[in-house]
């Protein structure tokens, strides 16, 4: 996910991307409900707005994000 994650990144360049180990992050886990990885969880101005989880195809990274532009 990871080279997908750049190449959206490369795309929106106001776009900040943290990738976070939920195994050694149990509480940010338990606050945003992820029950399984890969997760993509959504903030906008430091309010979380959305999510996938799971794989997801660059489409749908791309129109969550476009969404919420």
């Amino acid at each position: 996910m990871i080279p997908l994650l750049n190449e959206i990144a490369g795309k929106y360049p106001k776009l900040s991307i943290l990738k976070i180990k939920i195994e050694e992050n149990h509480s940010l886990a338990e606050e945003y409900d992820v029950k399984s990885v890969p997760a993509l969880l959504l903030f906008k101005n430091g309010e979380y707005i959305d999510r996938l989880m799971g794989k997801s195809p660059f489409l749908m990274i791309d129109n969550l994000i476009h969404k919420h532009k």
